[in-house]
């Protein structure tokens, strides 16, 4: 919503035909990275240096900021991807 709502709403006000910017690759890709340093970033409790430090976090962030641009902003498939890693991870 912050990243994608909100700035639309404001684009439309200031300047209606500027509204596709909101949906263009660029914004897509910047979306995702930043949703991927986020999802990371709230995962610092789970960090460990010697396993990579937050790489594994931030491609997963990655992975689930991709599904959510793709699959229409459906944050359903990102929880089911999210937990079937995680029962992964325990069964392992």
């Amino acid at each position: 919503i912050l990243l994608k709502k909100l700035p639309q709403k404001v684009i439309e006000k200031i300047s209606p035909d500027l509204a596709w910017v909101v949906d263009s690759a660029p914004a897509k890709i910047s979306r995702v990275a930043a949703t991927a340093l986020f999802f990371a970033i709230c995962h610092l409790h789970v960090l460990e240096c010697e396993k990579g430090g937050g790489i594994e976090q931030l491609v997963g962030g990655l992975i689930y900021g991709t599904l959510y641009e793709l699959s229409n902003q459906n944050l359903v498939h990102c929880i089911n991807l999210h937990c079937l890693y995680n029962l992964a991870v325990k069964l392992t």
